[in-house]
């Protein structure tokens, strides 16, 4: 709503004017939860609103509520309202209108009460968009059980042209006349405070502005830098910190290593050592069975030479 309407008052503040297509929003349809009143972020939104927009409450889900309790909701919700000063709309009454009554009707419904529905139901042979529960039907369209059919009928059938009316010649005309009494009352000062200075001094005050808007430029950009340098060393440092120890965690497991292979190395030896005895020993016993074999054997046969000398 806002954006829209500042387009369009821009559009129009051109000496050539052109054809800009009225993008402006007639109604804003603000849902209230169900509970027990406005919330402080419903009422401050609200009150940004209410000067842009024609704004139409409206409860959602209200077949969480019993009809006692909507009633209840209806009548706090209003008195917010009231109590908070913001505009809603409000429904036009002619007292020379047939329709005063209606009118007076559709007002004491706001905030209006719906329920939403994407489903069909057949009922008793008869289509209709609702919503079933175990206990029963909440129909969208029938009054006794929300407010819907007012609602569609407020914005599609018979105040469609009045919220347009009041968009355009009550909200968006004091938008106008604000935006113009701001652009007046500045030029005002400012031709007023230019009269009123020495042309050389108002130069000296405009370059004194550009050299501290200057002044200002560059300390930023300095500071800007000294932050990027100091993050930069920063990074370094951690980064320099973190090789440094992972350089003496290595360190600590190369030398780790150099024992353990040391260990290792000396054990080896020693079983080489072992192993060398045990084999000089085995050949010694070797040595000594062979030595015992044979001279058993030459006195067997020495003994076999004896016998054969006898018998002959």
């Amino acid at each position: 709503a806002v954006v829209s309407t500042q387009s369009t008052g821009n559009a129009e503040g051109h000496v050539n004017r052109p054809s800009v297509p009225d993008n402006r929003v007639h109604c804003c349809l603000y849902f209230i939860a169900p509970g027990h009143g406005l919330k402080p972020l419903d009422i401050k939104f609200m009150k940004k609103l209410h000067e842009k927009v024609n704004i139409v409450p409206v409860i959602g889900k209200a077949d969480t509520l019993t009809p006692e309790e909507c009633v209840e909701f209806k009548a706090n919700v209003m008195k917010q309202i009231e109590e908070n000063e913001i505009k809603i709309y409000q429904f036009p009454v002619d007292e020379f209108d047939d329709d005063e009554e209606e009118q007076q009707d559709l007002q004491a419904q706001l905030p209006f009460a719906v329920v939403g529905s994407n489903t069909i139901l057949d009922v008793n042979g008869k289509k209709m968009r609702a919503r079933m529960y175990p206990w029963g039907i909440a129909e969208v369209e029938n009054p006794d059980h929300c407010d819907f059919i007012f609602l569609r009928n407020l914005l599609i059938r018979t105040h469609m042209q009045d919220l347009k009316d009041v968009t355009n010649n009550k909200l968006y005309e004091n938008f106008r006349c604000q935006k113009l009494a701001a652009v007046t009352s500045v030029n005002l000062d400012s031709k007023v405070a230019a009269s009123n200075r020495n042309p050389l001094a108002q130069f000296e005050i405009e370059k004194r502005s550009h050299q501290e808007a200057l002044k200002s430029m560059m300390a930023d950009l300095e500071k800007t830098l000294e932050e990027r340098v100091k993050e930069n060393m920063e990074g370094m440092e951690n980064h320099r910190k973190e090789l440094e120890s992972r350089q003496e965690g290595a360190q600590k497991h190369i030398a780790k290593i150099r024992i353990e292979l040391e260990a290792k190395k000396k054990e080896l030896a020693e079983q080489m050592k072992l192993l060398e005895e045990l084999q000089l020993s085995t050949n010694i016993t070797v040595n000594n069975s062979t030595t015992s074999l044979n001279s058993t054997k030459d006195k067997s046969h020495s003994k076999k030479s004896k016998s054969t000398k006898k018998l002959f």
